[in-house]
């Protein structure tokens, strides 16, 4: 238990052998045992790992399902920031319901309110992935993987597209589902 930090209804108290943890807020990090170095801060915040390492987790359910026996290295902040992520590594999430519905996908980067969202009932394992932005990438879903969207509400209509780069305010993909598609500002 050295150099823990748990306060709050059910905060850290499944901590055994877990060093270096701060844990605030009501169940915030309340399944981890062996974990260490976690930040959990907000209502039900990294709620269910038990033996991750490494994850910051600030905002009500911001990484709420996240458990992985690894050197997550997940950063979550925002409401439900990342908050269906089981397993995914080196994820990035800064907003309000940021990555919301990814699961598995790693070394993504979701910054802005619903950016990397996803859809209600449909998962978004992809990878490699950067929206930046108010609604950018909005619709990601499935294996859509290496898309580069910038601007609020850039290619938010995509959803299992690859490899595409959409740029600018509204910047909108020609297709949904097609990959390696080029929009900057609207210039197709």
């Amino acid at each position: 238990d050295a150099y823990n930090v748990a306060m709050g209804y059910h905060a850290g108290t499944a901590v055994t052998t877990g060093i270096s943890n701060t844990l605030i807020g009501g169940v915030a990090g309340d399944a981890l045992t062996t974990g260490d170095y976690n930040v959990a801060i907000g209502r039900s915040a990294l709620s269910t790992e038990d033996t991750g390492r490494k994850n910051v987790a600030i905002g009500g359910y911001a990484l709420q399902v996240q458990n992985s026996d690894t050197d997550n290295l997940n950063v979550a902040v925002g409401w439900e920031a990342g908050q269906n992520l089981t397993t995914g590594l080196q994820n990035t999430f800064v907003g309000s319901n940021a990555g919301d519905f990814l699961t598995t996908g790693s070394q993504n980067v979701f910054v802005g309110q619903s950016a990397g969202q996803g859809i209600t009932g449909t998962k978004l394992t992809g990878s490699n992935n950067v929206a930046v932005g108010e609604q950018a990438g909005l619709l990601l879903q499935a294996v859509a993987n290496q898309n580069t969207l910038i601007g609020s509400r850039a290619g938010d209509a995509i959803t299992t597209g690859d490899a595409n780069i959409i740029i600018g305010y509204n910047a909108a993909a020609a297709s949904a589902t097609a990959s390696n598609q080029l929009d900057i500002g609207g210039w197709i």
